[in-house]
């Protein structure tokens, strides 16, 4: 595959390619980054022309940012959004949970989960529970639901 040619700007460190353009007919200019992190030269992709607004005065700002330190790199944008990814939500240990029930979850546990508990739970890790989220949940139950109800869905929790 034949490299593409690089166009230089008026700014230091920043540099754009041509290529198709998305969502309309023709071109637009794709800009990228260049700079040293920890002795290590670094090139990323900041932004198209029409679909980002990206300008090559944009890209100069963005490249000072990322020499300071003050946003993060692609690369570590990445290992961010794969770590919040990985993470064991109550969300995700309530699929796990119905995925090694053989039939699935019964009726009545799946609509507790959706009526009761994953609005409320579903985006927490276990760790940040706190005895308040379910006291709170347990009073607010109180006032609507019988007091067996109310276990069956702590217990579920």
């Amino acid at each position: 595959m034949a490299t593409m040619e690089r166009f230089k700007t008026t700014y230091p460190g920043v540099i754009y390619l041509i290529g198709a353009a998305v969502g309309r007919t023709g071109t637009e200019k794709i800009y990228y980054i260049r700079y040293r992190r920890d002795g290590k030269l670094v090139e990323e992709k900041v932004g198209r022309q029409y679909q980002d607004g990206m300008t090559p005065g944009r890209a100069a700002g963005i490249r000072a940012q990322r020499i300071e330190g003050k946003q993060a790199s692609n690369q570590q944008k990445r290992k961010e959004e794969a770590q919040v990814a990985a993470r064991w939500t109550i969300g995700k240990l309530w699929e796990d949970y119905v995925a090694s029930k053989p039939n699935g979850a019964n009726r009545t546990d799946a609509s507790f989960w959706k009526v009761y508990l994953e609005k409320p739970f579903a985006g927490k890790e276990p760790k940040e529970l706190v005895k308040l989220d379910t006291e709170r949940l347990r009073r607010s139950l109180l006032k609507k639901r019988s007091p067996q109800t109310v276990r069956h869905v702590c217990a579920l929790l």
